[in-house]
Order: structure tokens, then sequence, then C-alpha cells
């Protein structure tokens, strides 16, 4: 059952302040799992350039041709690491379907969740619907997100060759890259409102329908998830650029890129949390009429 406090995106930014602890710490924990990737990249990092002339270079600021050289030189430890990360792929998995169901019962949970509920029960709970939609949701993604998007970038690059005018050949291909990239947000959009809905304990099938309907209803689905995107793009965008002007000359600046690291992760997580309860209130406002299709928005 989810808990519903009025529509919009007012009810939505309710329910992630209810669920917030639940957020923090869900951010920790991934943050936790991907922590040994980050050692073992600093632990190679350091092996290959704490001694050499180029380290400043590296640490001061992003050049790609250096990042390229680096590389090269660690590609037998990359190629061992990719087995590593490989095998342990279904446990990693497993361990971001677990976060993902405790996330999504706090979010349609709020007040249980401010109460202090065991979401991380809940959420051990939601793993196995999460599971069996997942095979289906994927499919749904590739067919009605990535292909299409694939498609209008292909489509660009074959119109634009026969053009003389960069201008227009410049605005045609970035006008379908656009395209392409919100068929991708949207498709995005769509299995997430399916996974609100398996792990309210929506039927499987039902959940199906439901990707079918969101994303038949495009105006309604990117209106309460383009704003969560943009505000990641922003962040992310904007906290790398801040980032990368910091450098790494000095102990105190490697500490505040750290940190700004930190901060824009964490915002990416607090803003796709709030897309998350954007997408359970859709699914909250879903009715089973006769002929099986599951409409969203408030039931008139």
């Amino acid at each position: 059952m989810i808990e519903r406090d009025g529509q919009g995106m007012g009810a939505d930014l309710r329910a992630l302040r209810r669920s917030f602890s639940v957020v923090l710490r869900v951010h920790l924990s991934k943050f936790l799992l991907t922590l040994p990737v980050a050692i073992g990249f600093g632990a190679l990092v350091h092996r290959e350039l704490a001694h050499s002339l180029e380290a400043e270079r590296f640490a001061a600021a992003l050049e790609p041709a250096l990042l390229l050289e680096f590389v090269r030189r660690i590609e037998p430890a990359l190629g061992a690491g990719l087995v590593a990360f490989l095998a342990a792929m279904p446990l990693l998995m497993l361990a971001l379907l677990f976060l993902d169901g405790a996330l999504l019962r706090a979010l349609q949970r709020p007040n249980s969740a401010a109460a202090g509920v065991s979401v991380w029960r809940e959420g051990g709970q939601a793993m196995v619907p999460l599971l069996r939609l997942w095979p289906a949701s994927f499919v749904l993604l590739v067919a009605l997100g990535l292909l299409p998007a694939y498609g209008l970038h292909r489509l660009g690059r074959f119109v634009v060759e026969e053009l003389a005018d960069e201008r227009t050949a410049f605005f045609i291909r970035l006008s379908l890259t656009a395209l392409g990239a919100l068929f991708l947000v949207h498709a995005r959009a769509s299995g997430d409102v399916a996974r609100a809905l398996v792990v309210s304990g929506a039927p499987l099938g039902l959940a199906v329908r439901g990707f079918f309907s969101a994303f038949l209803r495009p105006r309604l689905v990117l209106a309460a998830s383009l704003p969560w995107a943009i505000g990641g793009l922003f962040v992310l965008v904007t906290l790398s650029l801040i980032d990368v002007r910091i450098g790494r000359t000095g102990t105190a600046w490697v500490i505040a890129g750290f940190l700004t690291q930190q901060l824009s992760g964490v915002l990416r997580t607090v803003l796709g949390a709030g897309w998350l309860a954007a997408a359970s209130r859709l699914a909250a406002s879903s009715c089973r009429p006769p002929d099986g299709v599951l409409p969203l928005g408030p039931p008139t």
C-alpha cells in the first residue's frame, strides 16, 4: 500500500523529507559498495604515478592525453579487474536491488519510515518482485529507449552528410540527439513507475501494463520526471566543472575535491529519490478499469 499525501511535486517533496534518513543510508550503502573499486583504482594510480615526473600534472587537472597514457600502462591490471568485476556483478546487482527496494518502500510509506519502521526488512521483501520484473523492464528499456535513441543518432548522421550548411547540420543533429535522449529518459521513467507498482504489491502483469501505460502518457510522466532529471544533470555538470577547476596541487585541495565529489553524489541521490517519490505517486494514482488499461494521474 502506497501512502499518499496530496498531489503534485509538493507531495513528492513531503515524502522525500519524511524518508530523508533512509535516502542518506541508501547513499552511504552504495558508497561503501563502490569504495573497493575506488581504493583499487587509487592504488593503481599511486603505483604508476607516485614517483613519476607526471604525477603533479595528472593530479592538477584532467588531461585526456595523459589519462590515455595512464590507461595504456595499467591495461593488464584493468583486464584482471574487469574479470573480477564481472564475477561480482550478480552480488552487486542483488545488493543494488535490495537498496532500491528499501528506498522505494520508504518513499511509498513515508509516515512509516519517519516512525522508524524497518524499511531494510521490507527492502529485502521487495527484492523478489524487482527481480521478477527486471528481465521485462530491461527488454522494454532497450526496445523503447535505447534503440530509438540510437536510431535517431544514426539518422542525424545520415541526414547531415549531404548538407553543406554546418549550422543547419549541427541543429539537425542536436535536435535528433535531444529527441533520442528524451526517448531514453521517458523509457527509464516508465520503468521506474513499473518498479514502484511491483514493489507496492501489484502483480507482475499489472506492473508491465503500467510500463506501457506510462510510456503512452509522455506529457504526464515527463512533467513529473524532467525537473528531477534536469536538476541531477545540473548538479553533475556544475560540480564536475568546479572539481576540475580545483585541481589537486596540495592536501587541502585534494580534500576539497573529494568533498565536492561526495556532495555531488549525495545531491544526485536525493534528486533520484525525489523522482522515485514522483514515480510512486503516479503508481498510487493508477486505477484498474474493466478493460485492464492502467491510466495514470488522479482518478476522475
